[in-house]
């Protein structure tokens, strides 16, 4: 007959809020893990007693109760071997009449759904989004290969296979590998931090992040998209547009702005992106974007300015800057592993929500704004993101200067 053995033991030790406590129960070199249905503060256990703390309301009743689960887990189990019943999970789960069922052995994926699930609080829904891709990117990786998800598993061997994976299986380049990357290492950092695991084999992952060159509209090829006669939906992707070449403000700020955000002769709002509050000083151009949608809004819950999707915006935009004639020839180049690749379009199907920022940024730095006025403005904190506009113009200026060796 097997030794029965009954342990209370938290769920999270170390966690510092509420966490369950847990029935360990061991039988014949076998243990499963169900839930008392109680949770405690790990400071308010008593470790060594497997009981409730005195400065927990209520703690004889509560311990009272641990013994009486206890006392019913010794019947079930008394009952199973008289009747010859085998002993497993689902016979327990059925049996006692305290259990709301065994608690499931976590893996990988469970966790990374925990992860999201938090990061939901405080994260934007295009991190979330990228967030959930990446999961899911590693969860088919795992099914193709077989490939056994432990953390562990999470060293320079899965590193190198995953990035076979997404570049030659899943085509894709340089940048959304370092973009998944570093969503995995954030995850299992948040997985050490809670005691999940202590695996930092990780950390030696390098993160890809290839800077994008800049992409913006010359002032010439603004006047033009300021110039032309459009139908109402494209008048408003226009407006949307032009206002983040007017302010240097992200798609996703300009979306979000409300009556709130304008104090005075400027706009205030905290950047989506990296929760850090800017002040953007209002142009005359930008005043009468803000004031043609003004007498549409009825409140101040109510978005400034006309939402549209990112996905539809980026598509008219083409639309529009082809109406601008932006014809020139330009090539776009990314990386996968060390090769190149290099695709030349026209720049009107180019163009995206993006590019205003650009060439806010850009024309600022042409008509001589500093570059420190410029980073504050616009919320760059690292003067290593801002330099490839920096970089940008330079090079512009050495073209222009060209001129010179034609006469």
């Amino acid at each position: 007959m097997p030794t029965l053995n009954i342990n209370h033991n938290l769920d999270k030790p170390r966690s510092s809020s509420a966490t369950y406590i847990m029935h360990s129960i061991g039988y014949g070199g076998k243990r499963i893990r169900i839930s008392s249905g109680f949770r405690v503060i790990p400071s308010d256990w008593n470790k060594k007693k497997q009981s409730f703390r005195a400065s927990v309301s209520g703690f004889e009743t509560k311990n009272e109760l641990l013994r009486k689960h206890s006392t019913q887990i010794e019947e079930v189990f008394n009952k199973a071997i008289l009747r010859d019943y085998e002993l497993t999970k689902e016979y327990f789960a059925k049996s006692l009449p305290f259990s709301s069922g065994f608690e499931k052995e976590k893996g990988v994926l469970d966790y990374f759904d925990e992860y999201i699930s938090f990061s939901e609080k405080t994260k934007a829904k295009a991190t979330i989004a990228v967030f959930r891709t990446t999961k899911k990117h590693v969860s088919d990786f795992s099914i193709k290969y077989r490939y056994k998800l432990t953390f562990q598993s999470f060293n320079n061997d899965f590193y190198e296979k995953f990035f076979s994976y997404i570049i030659e299986d899943r085509g894709l380049f340089n940048n959304a590998f370092g973009k998944y990357v570093k969503t995995i290492k954030s995850f299992l950092t948040w997985a050490l931090d809670k005691d999940i695991h202590r695996s930092r084999e990780y950390s030696k992952f390098k993160v890809y992040k290839e800077s994008n060159e800049p992409l913006p509209l010359s002032m010439e090829e603004l006047k033009k998209i300021e110039g032309l006669t459009l139908n109402d939906a494209l008048d408003r992707v226009r407006d949307l547009f032009l206002m983040e070449c007017y302010t240097g403000l992200r798609y996703s700020d300009l979306i979000e702005l409300r009556k709130e955000n304008i104090k005075g002769d400027f706009i205030h709002k905290v950047i989506r992106k990296t929760k850090n509050p800017i002040k953007v000083p209002m142009t005359k151009k930008v005043k009468a974007i803000l004031e043609k949608y003004a007498e549409k809004i009825n409140g101040y819950d109510l978005a400034l300015l006309p939402g549209i999707s990112n996905q539809k915006m980026n598509k008219d935009l083409k639309e529009i800057c082809d109406k601008a004639e932006m014809h020139d020839e330009i090539i776009l180049s990314k990386f996968k592993g060390a090769v190149r690749h290099d695709r030349q379009v026209r720049k009107c199907d180019a163009i995206t929500t993006h590019c205003g920022r650009d060439t806010f940024i850009t024309n600022s730095l042409m008509m001589g704004m500093s570059e420190s006025t410029i980073m504050t403005i616009v919320g760059h904190v690292k003067y290593e993101t801002f330099k490839k506009y920096v970089k940008f113009k330079d090079q512009y200026l050495s073209d222009e200067m060209k001129v010179w060796d034609t006469k």
